[in-house]
């Protein structure tokens, strides 16, 4: 397949005609299936009409996402005699490029009123959807051109353009109608896509983190919503915990359900669950399956790897290492674990403050700088951060608010070079190598928080919607 990058030669059309060009061939090279075959072969919940195959293979226009993927599955499905495995390389390819597309799209609809941007004005919030640019603060940060940073942030092409301008945080609204309080938010692990889960309502809603528009929902069929989201690394499956004592794996790509285990939810108001976690490679899920237990399952047959017990400490919350180790929370602090053989590896005490959130960040350059973060919810709120290899504490910083909060949440970006914390006011996004707190943000009840892939997008939700935020690329070394 041809390099289609933003990067290449041409505009939009010259590029959808390119698409197109690749789409016929791969169409010869699995045997020439007739559209009246293709069309009978389409998915139920994605059909395809011989008249919408042809105008794609002629690259009439754009498709959505979802017929493009549909009519690159059955293709493949024809060429090899049987499907395509969701970890198919090629289909990554094609939704990348479908997504480079998109981004192309949107940068000429929006070229006939973008304006340079002027410099030493205020920052204001872009709206999903907006033709309004925040202004930027300072000179040029020289990440680069915008075009390779829009590709590999997938965000929208005006704040992106902004975002390159200054070194402040430049602000993304998106608005979530008729879901209720949102539970969970999480980003696909190749960043096209961010999904939240509602208290109300038992599908996911996707989005497209390059035009920020709706992407459909994925039916988790729990009862009462899901309390907690999360993509495999490995791509293609998504995680769902339930209200109803289940968790539901999905296929991202069909929607269909992968399989189904039980797991303890418990029952306190305004819990911050987190009661499942992928391994980093996408082979394992650790579930809790009891207030003090967890089991580690095969993530692709659910065949149990290992139980581990803790104890006498209830657990709050899963998540995995960089050094591969599982992680629980507890009252008293973080617990270590060989996820293989259940095996204690260490202990991180938080005090006398109970943990509300753990997040782990992966090595910046080795595993040597493996961290890990407590947030505690009683006065003083406190999040420290911890070397893992050494269990020391290395750091510590206050989050201010004036009454208990129960949504307290930190989350490290996907580098280990930020760490981000909130509570019911605040956003605090704190710098792990210079240990300084590099941006305060005033918010609305915002808890869940979640790091595109890149680590430039941070999204956190609150009871109206989704804040999203592009930060500053990180300065060259002097």
């Amino acid at each position: 397949m041809r390099d289609g990058g933003l990067g290449g030669d041409g505009g939009f059309d010259k590029q959808l005609a390119l698409f197109a060009e690749d789409l016929r061939r791969l169409r010869i090279e699995c045997g020439g299936p007739s559209y009246a075959k293709i069309s009978r072969l389409a998915p139920k919940e994605q059909p395809l009409s011989n008249s919408a195959i042809g105008e794609i293979l002629t690259g009439k226009y754009l498709p959505g996402v979802d017929p493009l993927m549909a009519l690159v599955r059955i293709l493949l499905t024809v060429g090899a005699d049987r499907p395509p495995a969701r970890t198919d390389p090629r289909l990554a390819e094609w939704r990348s490029r479908w997504t480079e597309l998109k981004i192309r799209q949107s940068a000429l609809r929006n070229s006939s009123t973008f304006a340079a941007p002027a410099v030493d004005q205020p920052t204001s919030a872009v709206p999903a959807g907006s033709t309004d640019s925040p202004a930027p603060t300072g000179a040029a940060d020289g990440v680069g051109a915008p075009s390779s940073v829009l590709l590999e942030q997938g965000v929208p092409v005006r704040a992106v353009l902004n975002a390159l301008q200054q070194r402040a945080l430049v602000s993304v609204d998106l608005a979530v109608e008729d879901t209720g309080i949102i539970n969970s938010i999480a980003f696909s692990p190749d960043g096209a896509l961010l999904a939240a889960a509602a208290r109300r309502g038992s599908s996911v809603r996707l989005w497209e983190t390059a035009t920020l528009e709706p992407a459909g929902q994925l039916r988790t069929g729990h009862v009462d919503g899901a309390i907690w989201i999360g993509f495999s690394p490995a791509g293609g499956v998504l995680a769902s915990a339930g209200n109803d004592g289940s968790v539901r794996l999905l296929d991202t790509a069909t929607g269909m359900p992968l399989g189904q285990f039980p797991t303890y939810i418990p029952r306190i108001p305004n819990a911050a669950a987190r009661p499942c976690a992928f391994s980093l490679d996408g082979r394992l899920l650790a579930i809790q399956a009891e207030a003090r237990l967890v089991h580690i399952r095969d993530a692709a047959s659910g065949d149990l790897v290992c139980e581990i017990t803790t104890g006498d400490d209830n657990i709050d919350m899963l998540a995995f290492a960089s050094n591969g180790l599982l992680a629980t929370g507890h009252s008293v602090g973080l617990h270590l674990w060989d996820p293989v053989t259940g095996a204690v590896a260490g202990k991180l005490s938080a005090g006398n403050n109970p943990t509300k959130s753990i997040s782990f960040g992966a090595a910046n350059v080795s595993e040597a700088s493996a961290l890990a973060a407590t947030v505690s919810y009683q006065k003083p709120r406190t999040v420290r951060l911890y070397d893992l290899n050494t269990l020391a504490q290395i750091a510590d910083f206050f989050l201010h608010s004036p009454e208990p909060s129960y949504s307290l949440r930190a989350v490290f970006s996907p580098d280990g070079r930020i760490l981000a914390a909130s509570t019911d006011e605040t956003l605090i996004m704190f710098d792990t190598t210079t240990r300084e707190i590099v941006h305060i943000v005033l918010v609305n009840r915002r808890s869940p928080l979640a790091f595109s892939p890149s680590g430039r997008l941070l999204a956190a939700a609150n009871s109206v919607g989704l804040g999203l935020w592009i930060l500053p690329a990180a300065p060259e070394p002097s």
